[in-house]
């Protein structure tokens, strides 16, 4: 009544306290909401409390499955992360290393999430809030070569799909969202900070999310770490960094770790899982990854090579030789 509220004990419906009061943590998965088909719902995981899909295999799945996603990545990144600089996340989906990474800056240092698909972004918001991770900016667009528009394809978050493969391009059909560049976020957005890190994850897009940074990475030399199996975006990397004087990375970052977070056994990918990414770092920040010890992060050869079978140790290359037919 009024401006009072009440705590509720939801085994007996017995008022507990008049307000004001303050809930200690987050909801329960027992009094999340629920979709007609499937379920949505609540999960404290590694690095937070996140609003899940369980019928989204990609990644709401695995942190159902093990309380955490790409620890292997994450660690590269914490790594090399200057935290009084800003991050844009081309591809953020719900925020899964957003989350994290957020919790490392400082000085008003913000991170950039920036996500195209309407379900995947509104669950983004929902680790937000449910995180005060007031220094993450969420933004619902595509990233590209260009400012425009670009057509989402729709997906019925009722029924099994994996948000993390669908691909937005200029052939797309379904719904419409903004189009612009890293280098108009920079502009709109970072008020003279620096980008210190960007992160692309876009199925596909990664050469047109590159070409769209050209200015940003000319001026502020920020590490790139790049999703790809694709010789395009390869390319188009490094004929950006090459002549900027940057090292380059091939990096294979697992995505089962045995003592995850929920201590699972089961690794659902069955060895198989493993995101193929390359880290390019400005030679002055090399030094960064001296306390990282990972045998899969191998220096990168000429344009020529790609994905090197050779170069990564015994256990993981029939994965890559692998990759390397698609």
């Amino acid at each position: 009544q009024g401006s009072e509220f009440f705590l509720l004990d939801e085994s007996n419906g017995a008022v507990l306290a008049p307000g004001p009061q303050v809930i200690p943590k987050a909801p329960t998965r027992r009094v999340a909401p629920r979709f007609t088909e499937g379920e949505l719902t609540l999960e404290e995981t590694r690095h937070g409390w996140f609003l899940l899909n369980a019928k989204d295999a990609g990644v709401d799945k695995t942190l159902l499955d093990l309380g955490e996603y790409a620890e292997a990545e994450l660690a590269v990144l914490a790594a090399t992360i200057d935290p009084t600089h800003h991050v844009i996340e081309a591809g953020a989906n719900i925020g899964a290393l957003a989350i994290p990474l957020a919790k490392l800056l400082r000085d008003d240092a913000q991170l950039f999430a920036v996500e195209p698909q309407i379900g995947v972004f509104t669950r983004l918001n929902a680790a937000i809030a449910l995180n005060a991770a007031d220094n993450i900016v969420p933004i619902w667009a595509a990233l590209g070569e260009a400012q425009g528009q670009l057509e989402v394809p729709f997906t019925d978050e009722r029924r099994h799909y994996s948000s993390g493969g669908v691909r937005v391009d200029r052939d797309s059909k379904g719904q419409p969202v903004p189009l612009t560049t890293i280098d108009h976020l920079r502009v709109d957005f970072c008020r003279g900070k620096p980008i210190g890190l960007i992160k692309i994850d876009v199925e596909g897009a990664e050469a047109a999310v590159l070409e769209g940074a050209e200015n940003t990475i000319q001026t502020d030399r920020p590490v790139i770490y790049v999703e790809t199996r694709d010789r395009t975006a390869y390319r188009a990397l490094r004929n950006l960094v090459d002549p900027l004087g940057y090292m380059v990375f091939w990096h294979a970052a697992d995505l089962y770790q045995p003592d995850n977070h929920k201590g699972n056994p089961t690794d659902r990918y069955a060895g198989q899982g493993v995101n193929s990414n390359v880290l390019a770092l400005p030679i002055e920040k090399c030094d960064r990854l001296g306390g990282l010890n990972d045998p899969y992060l191998v220096p990168t050869g000429s344009q020529s090579e790609f994905w090197p079978p050779g170069s990564f140790p015994e256990k993981i290359r029939p994965r890559i030789e692998a990759w390397r037919r698609l």
